[in-house]
């Protein structure tokens, strides 16, 4: 039944209610704008050095990351190119400018995210590396796609479930593409 006081109570609900609606959205929206992948958590630690390679390669150009984007678990142009070097440096790889033998350009051609954060979501990257020698002439032309699928033991958050499937996508390219690398007769 509706009583003068019930119907005073009901304005105050809905402004409570509208409230927290609105800081929970703010909340949300502000965490988008941080939650991009971590580079030392794509960059590949364990890997085995290729002894032809070492120190021979630098990075040139890094191209297609998500530098304007508003999504959870973007990979940003700079940040990929931290985790590629830092890869190559872990692989004894990465040479000094005036040292460079081989040249290196990436291009994040995409990523694919569910639209939707479940459970256990599950990021594809497709990447196109070239390699060239000093003269400009290609040694090795490759695209690779990789997925990588989190799980609640990455963390509870879906968010973060989303970031670590992001960060680990990369770091399965990445991986893929030195194995690729290493198993070329160009070199």
């Amino acid at each position: 039944m509706l009583t003068r006081h019930n119907l005073r109570t009901v304005p105050s609900y809905f402004d409570r209610l509208w409230r927290t609606v609105l800081i929970v959205n703010s909340t949300l929206l502000l965490t988008a704008c941080l939650g991009r992948a971590d580079p030392d958590r794509m960059a590949v630690t364990q890997i085995p050095p290729i002894p032809k390679m070492q120190s021979t390669i630098c990075i040139r150009s890094i191209t297609g990351g998500e530098d304007n984007a508003v999504e959870y678990g973007r990979v940003e142009t700079a940040d990929f190119k931290d985790a590629l070097r830092l890869t190559l440096r872990n692989a004894q790889m990465l040479a000094s400018e005036n040292e460079c033998r081989y040249l290196l350009d990436a291009n994040i051609l995409g990523l694919s995210r569910p639209a939707i954060i479940g459970s256990n979501p599950e990021v594809i990257s497709s990447i196109n590396y070239k390699l060239y020698d000093k003269g400009g002439s290609p040694i090795l032309l490759e695209t690779v796609t990789s997925s990588y699928t989190s799980n609640m033991s990455d963390s509870l958050a879906g968010v973060t479930r989303l970031e670590r499937a992001s960060e680990g996508s990369i770091r399965a390219n990445v991986t893929e593409f030195l194995q690729r690398l290493s198993k070329s007769g160009q070199i």
